[in-house]
């Protein structure tokens, strides 16, 4: 993504972190080419859908225990 202009709005207590965080959100830190699947399923979808990229929220252990309480 380098030398893509990210723009983006937020609002409440977190948004001066959020719009920090956007572009590392959209992918601009990612190395495609370097991502090696090792298990078989997910070797398949990466197959299938190249160059599909998810985005990443970076607060895993945040968004685990939300998904276990709720």
């Amino acid at each position: 993504m380098t030398g893509r202009l990210i723009t983006g709005t937020a609002w409440g207590p977190g948004a001066p972190w959020a719009l920090e965080q956007l572009p590392a959100l959209l992918g601009a830190d990612d190395d495609p080419e370097a991502f090696r699947p090792r298990h078989g399923v997910v070797a398949a979808a990466h197959r299938k859908h190249a160059g599909l990229q998810l985005p990443r929220a970076g607060l895993v252990l945040e968004a685990f225990v939300r998904s276990v309480l709720e």
